[in-house]
């Protein structure tokens, strides 16, 4: 494996963490605003 491919490759796992984060923290939002206003 070349260093062209693990450093993509690294891009990508990072940049799906932080997308699966901000989804997770908009996703909790959202249920504790339903919590607080039922």
């Amino acid at each position: 494996m070349s260093w062209n491919i693990v450093s993509s490759l690294g891009s990508y796992i990072s940049l799906l963490s932080v997308l699966l984060m901000l989804f997770i923290v908009w996703e909790s939002m959202i249920f504790k605003r339903i919590a607080l206003f039922p």
